[in-house]
C-alpha cells in the first residue's frame, strides 16, 4: 500500500526522527552513540525531506509559487546536509584511525 504525501507521518521536529541512544540502542557496528556531527547531519536531512514533502503538497494543490519556495529551502537544507554528513564521516574516519 502506498502512502500519499498528505498521509505521511508527522514528526515533532528533526530530533524526533533520531533513534534513541540508550545503551540498548547503540550503533551495532561500533558500540558508540552518534556524534553531535552525525546528529546535526541527520537534522539537516530531515529538514530537507520535510521541505520536499511540503513542496510536493503545494505542487499537488497547484500553488507553484509556494511550492518553488519550499523546493528552494529543500535544496539549501540538502546542501547543508551533504556538507554536515561529509564532515561527520571525515571526523569519524579520523577518530577511528587514531583510536586503533
Amino acid at each position: 500500500m502506498t502512502v500519499g504525501i498528505t498521509n505521511a507521518p508527522k514528526c515533532d521536529g528533526p530530533r524526533s526522527m533520531i533513534p534513541n541512544t540508550e545503551p540498548s540502542r547503540l550503533n551495532a557496528r561500533s558500540n558508540v552513540v552518534p556524534t553531535d556531527e552525525h546528529i546535526s547531519a541527520a537534522e539537516f536531512h530531515e529538514a530537507a525531506a520535510r521541505s520536499h514533502r511540503t513542496a510536493a503538497e503545494h505542487y499537488g494543490k497547484g500553488d507553484r509559487e509556494t511550492a518553488n519556495k519550499h523546493s528552494a529551502e529543500a535544496f539549501d537544507h540538502a546542501v547543508k546536509a551533504y556538507a554536515a554528513s561529509k564532515h561527520a564521516h571525515e571526523k569519524s574516519t579520523h577518530h577511528t584511525k587514531h583510536a586503533s
